[in-house]
């Protein structure tokens, strides 16, 4: 079997193309993501859902779900988009984006 791989943030946009991307190359594809879609479903990765990066526990959740399996390639594309522009935010909210 190929490496391993985890896409967080992988349920749509640039984390489910990244998905597509490496299942085609042979990759074995573990998806993480707070909602799965319908066309995450269907592609032959495994899907772990209501996993939220920003939250410790369901990290913790995360870490239980892989139980010491080796991960060869981490792609954390998962983020915390707001509309504000970057005038308009603290830093708080600039660091929770970039956390």
């Amino acid at each position: 079997m190929g490496k391993h791989l985890v896409i967080t943030g992988a349920n749509r946009g640039i984390g489910l193309s990244f998905v597509k991307h490496y299942c085609t190359l042979g990759y074995q594809v573990t998806a993480v993501c707070r909602q799965s879609s319908p066309e995450l479903e269907e592609l032959p990765c495994r899907v772990i859902s209501e996993i939220d990066v920003s939250n410790a526990a369901s990290v913790e959740r995360l870490s239980s779900e892989l139980d010491n399996t080796q991960i060869d390639i981490l792609i954390n594309n998962a983020g915390n988009l707001t509309s504000e522009s970057l005038e308009q935010k603290s830093f708080d909210d600039i660091m929770t984006q970039f956390g």
